[in-house]
């Protein structure tokens, strides 16, 4: 299903969910995109329910799969990584556009988009064509972190939602688990980003579920 993009204003340890506390809050202060008019209180007035909806949307589809914590981390850190947090990895492929959902990092690997899309059907109900899409995949991020047992941090909402996508930009852009470690850092790097930010995202993924394929070759090849 196409997503139709509304605008408006723009568990391992402990350990891995203190660098989620680090990293999150860095993804979306690098990557800037639409952030003129970014607001703690932003949808306070406009639609005042907005966090508990998707709090309770989050808890619904973690309830059914535990893993999907990991999936929105992940969805929204692909999001953000390319051309900033714009929601663009939401879009689907249309006759003039490419997105990013089959982008060799992404293709049957991200996961989520149907926890978006239910959350937003939500969303549309109560505040329809106020809510970005970006804005509420940034708060399930944060609201996933909580439920698998990490700490909750402030999110400044108004994003807007870009219009197009770039697969290209995603296969260049994103980092994978089989590069060496210089070419994940020099990616890393590029965003205003350093070697802690690549630990604290090797660390998140400690929360989620991982096919044998992308470390088997370093069980013994140390």
């Amino acid at each position: 299903m196409a997503h139709k993009l509304v605008f408006s204003h723009n568990i391992a340890s402990f350990i891995p969910f203190l660098l989620v506390f680090h990293f999150i809050p860095v993804v979306v202060s690098q990557f800037p995109y639409g952030y003129s008019q970014l607001s703690y209180r932003f949808y306070d007035w406009s639609c005042p329910r907005l966090t508990n909806m998707v709090k309770y949307g989050v808890w619904a589809a973690y309830r059914n799969d535990t893993r999907i914590a990991a999936s929105l981390l992940r969805l929204h850190f692909h999001d953000c990584f390319v051309n900033g947090c714009d929601g663009s990895v939401l879009l689907d492929d249309t006759d003039d556009m490419t997105g990013e959902k089959n982008a060799l990092p992404n293709r049957n690997s991200v996961r989520g988009f149907e926890v978006i899309d239910n959350i937003k059907e939500d969303v549309e109900r109560f505040c329809p064509s106020t809510v970005s899409c970006v804005d509420i995949l940034t708060l399930a991020a944060r609201e996933a972190v909580v439920l698998a047992g990490g700490p909750s941090w402030p999110v400044m909402l108004g994003r807007r939602d870009g219009v197009t996508a770039s697969q290209r930009a995603a296969n260049e852009q994103l980092p994978s688990p089989f590069e060496p470690l210089g070419n994940i850092t020099a990616k890393f790097t590029s965003k205003g980003l350093d070697l802690k930010d690549v630990v604290v995202l090797s660390g998140a993924h400690t929360i989620g579920f991982a096919q044998c394929f992308t470390f088997k070759n370093r069980l013994f090849n140390f």
